[in-house]
């Protein structure tokens, strides 16, 4: 447990100096969903979509809408795809 809270603090700083990078919010998001934190994981995908500074975004949009097609969300997937339109 204290190694997760580690990379969670390490994804954090790394959000926090670069905040319109949007490889870490992907990069965090998806390791939050390898190890089956999947509210955390939409949580950072939903603050970096939100995210006004990010730069690509579609990038980020991509990524989320594609993970959720890997965990057979199709329904959350459409309603990204229906936001992002």
């Amino acid at each position: 447990m204290a190694e997760i809270d580690r990379v969670r603090k390490l994804y954090e700083r790394y959000i926090e100096i670069f905040p319109e990078n949007p490889k870490p919010w992907i990069k965090w998001g998806e390791w939050e969903k390898s190890i089956d934190e999947l509210e955390r994981y939409r949580a950072i995908f939903d603050l970096a979509i939100n995210n006004t500074i990010i730069s690509m975004p579609e990038t980020v949009w991509k990524a989320y809408i594609d993970n959720e097609v890997s965990l057979n969300e199709y329904g959350l997937a459409r309603n990204l795809y229906e936001r992002l339109l």
